[in-house]
């Protein structure tokens, strides 16, 4: 990676820890704080290696699902499939995923500790 692109690279992170945090309520100084603490840690950390960031389409996918399963009503199936641009039949099975995660998560086990 170049110069100018390591460059890029920390002040995006900065940046998007910033105004995170902004979103968040936090004010201006405690942001910075943590933003450059942060971007510092991740640098320190990470810094010399080489990486590959993968690209976010599965926690996007995953976020997604949950909203459709949380906007679910039982009768809107279409909807579902026209707002977020996926068949039918991609709404069906991921209700049922959905579902089967709900249960599985809830679900006790005699074998837990």
């Amino acid at each position: 990676m170049s110069k100018s692109r390591q460059h890029e690279f920390s002040q995006a992170l900065y940046d998007i820890i910033y105004h995170a945090l902004i979103r968040q309520g936090m004010t201006s100084h405690q942001a910075l704080t943590v933003a450059e603490e942060s971007t510092d840690t991740v640098l320190d950390e990470f810094g010399g290696e080489n990486l590959y960031i993968p690209k976010n389409i599965s926690g996007k996918a995953a976020r997604r699902n949950r909203q459709i399963y949380d906007e679910f009503t039982g009768d809107n199936h279409e909807v579902l499939a026209k707002k977020y641009g996926v068949t039918l039949q991609r709404i069906y099975a991921i209700i049922k995923e959905q579902r089967q995660f709900e249960f599985n998560t809830r679900q006790f086990s005699l074998w837990d500790d």
